[in-house]
């Protein structure tokens, strides 16, 4: 008799990094809002990276999350 573990089918890994479309979708903020703000404001407000020899546009999640996360503190803090 051979004994098999049973295995757990691996958890999907969250991607590391998003386009555009896909930062807009996780953030709530529309595509064309991004792409102004890239434009206005280049890597200042949320970093982005442009991989070499391409011309797409990635946004780490945890520099998204950082800006979430900024957001939400200073619009309680304008309120309070």
């Amino acid at each position: 008799m051979s004994s098999r573990q049973k295995t757990q089918p691996a958890e999907p890994i969250a991607p590391r990094y998003l386009t555009t479309e896909q930062a807009a979708a996780y953030t709530s903020i529309a595509v064309g809002t991004l792409e102004n703000w890239r434009r206005k404001y280049g890597v200042k407000r949320i970093p982005y990276s442009i991989p070499p020899g391409t011309r797409s546009v990635f946004y780490a999640v945890a520099d998204l999350d950082a800006f979430m996360a900024k957001g939400r503190v200073e619009a309680t803090a304008e309120t309070a």
